[in-house]
């Protein structure tokens, strides 16, 4: 269907020929065109094309009625945009009307050219019929109101869908309708993870150049919470590498109208100014106030941005320690943050970090910064921070306690973040052992025995002299394993004493002893109440050993209630 071009009004009349001088350029290589802004003021110059040294310019006037209504006014009015469009230097000039011209105003224009070194020409309507002929996808896409109805009622349509092929049916019949919806950019819908999208692919090279997408968002303070407020300010004033929502206004000012999202909405606000100092590595020295050295650490820039305040530097430490320093540029002060994330680090590091953090954390330290011996800047931290430091603590001590037991198995290992007070205090023996202490065993861990298969008379009354005994004992194990951290550790070869034992299948042992059993049958020596099994590795060939045991001292873990009743005492095993 031809477009009523004497119907359409001024301004889709100068829409749609604008898009049809387009379509016809873009197929010219090399071309430069576009639409001049404030177009209308009679500059001349409604759309300008250029190819190497040639120029054309386009002049709309929309006259439904020819050159002959309203007198000479209308040619006035034409004779003026050519002498203005002349100031450009074009090679050719071309008047744009919707209507048709006699032979007699045909040939006014064309003479407007005389004396210049100008091409006249002329498009009216049956020009612009023929140009919407070799163009149908601008013909489409002047029709798009209807397809952007379509495009919006895609919610309406969808409510009927029976499963995924269905839907996905409906997505491509909305995308094969929508494709002509602008001349360039092709919107295209998906349905990812339950949420409705869309986004748009250009159709030309030149889109994003002839007709950028370009929102313009205004923020709503009164929206935001504080916590929002305090995070716009550190990614807007310093250049904080934080992505945060905030809430905003959005509108459109240039793109496809199917990318139109007006009204309320979510700005997703980045880092602004990143550097390429991402990598390089700073020495912090760290000291007390009142200038007494506590260290020297070495941390690695992941971040360094800028703000309309000052700048951010992010620094972190053993992998997992990272401080984000906020300066002012005016030297109105700088703040740091701390944070912590002891994930996937062996022991080593986590006592490392752990370490670092306590000094920064409670000593209220001094810092400087120091780049390839180059002094950057200082800092006097604000004060003890806030925090779980009691877990803090426990976790160094466990970094101390699993370092050792490592050094002794020759592994590394990650450290689990969660520990049982059970497996912490089994840690804790595994490393008094490890340096040659004697300590108390945990109650319930009691060494177990196994009879000979064949006992033999002698056999059998030594076993009926063990389930007998309350008295204090005192055995010898080539191995002692204990499990930390997952893994199984022998701490053997070890001896062990308590002052008083039992056996509790005392009972059973005898039954089976007596009717000429008992044999390779496991028993379990368990101190009795109030005593205890104390431990220590056996080196050399000495059986002298010194049973005073060293306590676990474990926060938050009550002594073994043994440990308040021995006294020093040596005795052989």
């Amino acid at each position: 269907m031809a477009i009523e071009w004497d119907r359409v009004g001024r301004d889709e009349y100068d829409r749609s020929v604008e898009c049809v001088l387009a379509a016809v350029w873009a197929r010219v290589e090399g071309a430069a065109y576009h639409s001049p802004d404030g177009r209308g003021g009679d500059g001349g110059v409604d759309f300008i094309a250029t190819t190497g040294t040639q120029t054309s310019i386009y002049q709309f006037k929309y006259f439904p009625q020819g050159l002959r209504a309203y007198g000479s006014s209308r040619k006035t009015q034409i004779r003026r945009s050519f002498n203005e469009a002349l100031k450009r230097n074009p090679t050719r000039w071309t008047l744009v009307v919707p209507c048709k011209l006699t032979q007699t105003e045909r040939t006014w224009v064309l003479g407007l050219g005389d004396g210049h070194e100008v091409d006249v020409d002329i498009i009216d309507r049956t020009g612009l019929d023929l140009l919407l002929a070799e163009h149908p996808e601008v013909r489409r896409y002047l029709d798009n109101k209807v397809l952007l109805q379509d495009t919006q009622d895609f919610q309406i349509m969808t409510a009927a869908v029976t499963d995924g092929e269905d839907y996905a049916n409906k997505i491509r019949m909305v995308n094969d309708k929508a494709a002509d919806m602008d001349l360039y950019w092709r919107p295209e819908h998906s349905f990812i993870d339950g949420q409705f999208t869309i986004s748009a692919r250009p159709k030309r090279p030149d889109a994003g150049i002839v007709k950028p997408i370009a929102y313009e968002v205004s923020t709503d303070s009164d929206m935001a919470s504080e916590t929002q407020l305090r995070a716009a300010r550190r990614v807007l004033d310093y250049g904080a590498n934080e992505a945060i929502e905030f809430p905003a206004r959005v509108r459109l000012k240039s793109g496809p109208e199917f990318m139109r999202a007006d009204g309320p909405g979510l700005l997703n606000l980045g880092p602004v100014g990143a550097s390429s100092r991402v990598g390089e590595r700073l020495l912090m020295e760290v000291s007390t106030p009142s200038g007494l050295p506590l260290g020297e650490h070495e941390g690695v820039i992941t971040h360094a941005g800028t703000g309309t305040r000052g700048m951010t530097l992010e620094l972190k430490f053993y992998r997992s320690l990272k401080i984000t320093f906020y300066i002012d540029r005016e030297g109105r002060g700088c703040n740091a943050d701390v944070n912590l994330s002891l994930d996937g680090l062996e022991p080593r590091d986590v006592r490392d970090v752990l370490a670092l953090r306590r000094q920064l954390c409670e000593l209220t330290p001094k810092l400087k910064l120091w780049r390839d011996g180059a002094y950057l800047f200082g800092v006097d931290s604000n004060g003890p921070a806030s925090g779980d430091d009691d877990g803090l603590d426990s976790l160094e001590g466990i970094a101390e306690d699993l370092e050792i037991v490592q050094q002794h198995t020759r592994s590394r290992r990650v450290m689990p973040l969660s520990w049982t007070p059970a497996q912490r205090l089994e840690l804790r023996v595994a490393r008094r052992l490890l340096e040659d202490k004697t300590v108390l065993l945990p109650v319930g861990m009691n060494p177990r025995l196994r009879t000979a298969p064949d006992l033999g008379p002698e056999g059998v009354e030594e076993i009926r002299s063990i389930l007998a005994t309350t008295s204090a004992a005192i055995t010898r194990r080539k191995r002692f394993p204990l499990t930390i951290a997952g893994t199984e550790v022998d701490l053997g070869p070890v001896a062990m004493y308590s002052p008083a034992i039992e056996v509790p299948e005392a009972a059973t042992i005898r039954a089976l002893l007596d009717a000429g059993e008992g044999g390779d049958t496991p028993l379990t020596l368990t101190a009795t109440k109030g005593s205890y099994w104390a431990a220590t590795r056996v080196i050399g060939e000495d059986g002298n050993f010194d049973w005073t045991p060293t306590p676990w001292a474990i926060p938050g873990i009550d002594e073994h209630p043994g440990i308040a009743t021995i006294a020093p005492t040596g005795a052989r095993a």
